[in-house]
């Protein structure tokens, strides 16, 4: 943006004068980068409930688990590439797990290959029913469903494909939180994913610290008590 400034006679701000003034962060503390001298002034906002209230039955897909951890595999709703999709499942699947797989929209359930008895697949779940049934999520990290996932402390292998999701899997692996599978030659490796998966759902430290991370976002302020605060600051 700096040629535009110029152009208007006017020093270049660094970021495009983006956080000259107050920023609102959806991250808590523990997700950010260690040096942030370009963010003199910061919000916290929670976007995610910290705390649900019991969804009453568990869904559906839930019943055919028994005594297997569940494994929550997605694409969210744009990058839900079938073909990664299926790498990922297949990956988590090769453990004694329980998957619950969603395709997104526009995705056929069938697209994934046969019924398996340990994979359940649909095009959509609400998360927030979902999440606290979960011992790991396997995404593409994306903000809603990295984030998500936290604000319940589930750890997570994070395969990044575009977008924020690199950040977020840089996050994710600095907090301690989960693991990063990054693509090699836009292939996933289902043998990386399941290696990842296996090592989150056996060591009980990335647990503790997707709990830790969950206890942050739990206290960070409300939409409404953010607003509340920026009102009797700024109003």
């Amino acid at each position: 943006m700096a040629p535009l400034w110029v152009e208007k006679g006017l020093e270049p701000r660094p970021y495009g004068g983006s956080y000259d003034h107050l920023y609102l962060d959806i991250y808590p503390p523990s997700l950010q980068p260690q040096a942030r001298p370009h963010v003199p002034a910061t919000e916290w906002l929670r976007t995610t409930p910290a705390r649900h209230p019991p969804a009453g039955a568990r869904p559906d897909a839930l019943a055919r688990a028994g005594r297997r951890p569940v494994v929550y595999v997605t694409l969210g709703t744009v990058f839900n590439d079938v073909n990664v999709l299926r790498r990922l499942v297949d990956g988590a699947r090769e453990l004694d797990v329980f998957v619950v797989v969603t395709t997104g929209p526009g995705t056929d359930p069938l697209a994934l290959g046969p019924r398996l008895d340990n994979v359940a697949v649909f095009d959509f779940l609400p998360q927030r029913e979902l999440l606290p049934h979960c011992a790991a999520v396997v995404s593409h990290a994306g903000s809603g469903t990295f984030l998500g996932a936290l604000a319940e402390g589930v750890p997570q292998v994070c395969v990044p494909l575009g977008a924020d999701q690199f950040l977020n899997a840089d996050a994710c692996v600095r907090a301690g939180v989960g693991l990063a599978v990054e693509p090699c030659a836009g292939k996933v490796s289902v043998g990386k994913v399941s290696v990842g998966l296996e090592r989150v759902l056996g060591d009980g430290t990335f647990a503790a610290a997707a709990a830790r991370v969950r206890d942050e976002i739990a206290a960070m302020p409300s939409s409404m008590d953010a607003a509340e605060r920026l009102h009797q600051r700024y109003g």
